[in-house]
């Protein structure tokens, strides 16, 4: 229930949420996936990947290219969709928000992926590799 719908509340982030503790809890949420990425990565053996590596190279890129440009794409309808919104035009930015667009569409899903693979004892295997490859 978070700002989708707590935030439909006037004031509530001012009133439960000082401003300094939401610097301070996006420095920790960053440094939980920072340390959380580092310790897969450690859990990867290098055998397997130099193994798989040729066969999933063309399927990494091929995994975040078309994605970005999927989200590329739509962002321009989403821009324009948007355009009747409340902020006004000197605070828009077209070229953050395409890239914003295309970049969540390409890399989100990551850190779930390799959660359920650790969690499915998948993570050494060859698809384990190859789908953290991508």
């Amino acid at each position: 229930m978070g700002p989708s719908v707590l935030g439909m509340i006037p004031d509530y982030t001012n009133s439960i949420w000082p401003t300094w503790s939401l610097n301070t809890f996006n420095v920790v949420a960053n440094s939980g996936l920072i340390f959380f990425m580092f310790l897969m990565g450690l859990e990867v053996e290098p055998k397997t990947f130099r193994k798989v590596y040729k066969r999933s190279l063309p399927i990494a890129l091929a995994s975040i290219f078309f994605p970005f440009a999927v989200g590329i794409g739509a962002s321009f309808w989403l821009y324009e969709y948007n355009l009747h919104a409340k902020d006004p035009p000197e605070n828009r930015n077209m070229t953050g928000f395409v890239l914003f667009a295309g970049t969540s569409l390409s890399f989100t899903a990551f850190p779930v992926l390799a959660s359920v693979l650790e969690a499915r004892g998948l993570l050494n295997t060859t698809i384990g590799v190859q789908s953290l490859s991508m």
